[in-house]
């Protein structure tokens, strides 16, 4: 039943979303979370012919949890000193470990993967407590988590490709250039 109603209605919650979300969140995360929630909550609907409104409050109760969200994450982040990239993807750098590469390139990814990846992959803390402190939903950490990896994966692939092959003394090796 809620796979009906979420097809009828996804595109404009995806619409209510983007209108009201600044550019580094990434909407599909949102988009989760409402229907995760939504699936949690479908007990609660008295009214199918309310489902439009009913979904439209929780995509607002989500876009409410991120923005609270987002201030935990700032003052949790605010403890901890960032590193500032030294090399930027439009600079040529010559580098040829993964030691002077990925924090080059971790610092390329977008803010929310980024945040995601530095606080546990390359962090002291485990995948659920980092979301529990952050106060964000588990599945949504892995779900960034994920995306991180795939967007590093890229730029390993597109700006560092010695680390790739055996020969580390490749001539293309860490060669970062725009895209």
């Amino acid at each position: 039943m809620l796979e009906q109603y979420w097809k009828a209605h996804a595109p404009e919650l995806r619409a209510f979303l983007q209108k009201r979300c600044q550019d580094n969140i990434p909407i599909d995360d949102l988009l989760q979370e409402v229907f995760l929630r939504a699936q949690e909550r479908l007990h609660q609907l008295q009214d199918s012919n309310k489902v439009r409104a009913w979904l439209f409050q929780i995509t607002r109760n989500v876009l409410m949890d991120q923005h609270r969200e987002q201030q935990r994450q700032r003052r949790h982040l605010a403890q901890y000193p960032q590193p500032e990239p030294t090399v930027q993807l439009d600079q040529p750098v010559n580098c040829c470990t993964a030691a002077d590469c990925l924090p080059v390139l971790v610092q390329q990814l977008d803010e929310p993967y980024r945040k995601a990846l530095l606080g546990t992959a390359y962090g002291t803390a485990a995948q659920k407590e980092y979301a529990e402190s952050m106060g964000m939903n588990y599945t949504t950490l892995k779900s960034q988590i994920q995306r991180a990896r795939c967007q590093l994966k890229t730029y390993v692939e597109n700006y560092c490709p010695g680390l790739l092959s055996e020969n580390h003394n490749h001539p293309n090796c860490c060669s970062l250039r725009s895209k």
